[in-house]
């Protein structure tokens, strides 16, 4: 008995979907005592009708999961550059930097987040700008301190009193080198800066703080040191010298 599972002309590409019909009647017009394995190939020719159908309509589904996820990939990596390099938020912790930032923290544990700069922090720094540095004695933590020295200026470190345990830097007199600044925090009581570890190299510093970002009711510039300089500072005329080890 010879049956046509699909009918096309020579010329004439034939149709999946037809194909898959002509096959499935051809399949149902045999004998009605038909063996299990013509009823499987009945089956799978369904299935592989329903299967095309399906794969056709998702189709459009897959290039829009492939172009999210691309997508998806780019803003990732351009997210941590910009963290990376360029822009960040970093909390100032504890009450070394009170009261110009986080004043309650002793009270409450309410820190303020500074908005901070990491492209090329500095460039043009001044004094009385707040940096973010790596810290000397504890490399892997970040610290947050106001300039109060720049390179060849003359500082008189503060000879801190009542905390025998304190750290004093063992010079009165100190010419802050090429490429270093003078920092430290505004509450001299609770801060250790300068005065305990000596000026530190400008390669330390992540950032330049720009703003308050966070709390949102002390959005806004950041304040400016209320109390006198402790540190007496006698500002140089002109920046130090390069040393003529690094002229060549």
């Amino acid at each position: 008995m010879n049956v046509v599972l699909c009918r096309s002309s020579e010329r004439e590409k034939p149709d999946r979907d037809t194909c898959s019909r002509d096959t499935v009647q051809a399949l149902e017009n045999l004998s009605p005592s038909r063996p299990l394995h013509v009823l499987a190939l009945s089956q799978l020719a369904v299935h592989s009708q329903t299967m095309s159908k399906l794969l056709h309509a998702l189709r459009p589904l897959a290039r829009s999961a492939s172009s999210f996820a691309l997508y998806g990939l780019i803003g990732f990596l351009a997210t941590g550059a910009l963290h990376d390099h360029v822009y960040e938020l970093h909390p100032v912790k504890r009450s070394s930097m009170s009261p110009a930032l986080s004043p309650t923290y002793h009270e409450t544990g309410a820190k303020d987040r500074l908005g901070v700069w990491k492209w090329m922090p500095c460039q043009s720094l001044r004094r009385g700008d707040v940096v973010v540095f790596w810290q000397p004695h504890n490399p892997e933590e970040q610290s947050v301190k106001r300039v109060v020295a720049l390179s060849g200026d003359t500082v008189y470190p503060m000879q801190k009193r009542g905390d025998e345990k304190a750290k004093v830097y063992p010079f009165k007199k100190v010419m802050v080198p090429y490429g270093h600044i003078w920092v430290e925090g505004d509450n001299w009581r609770k801060t250790v800066d300068s005065n305990d570890f000596g000026p530190i190299s400008m390669s330390l510093v992540a950032g330049r703080a720009a703003q308050i970002v966070w709390p949102y009711h002390r959005v806004g510039s950041i304040p400016e040191k209320r109390e006198n300089q402790r540190t007496r500072v006698v500002e140089a005329r002109e920046e130090a010298d390069m040393p003529l080890a690094l002229r060549n």
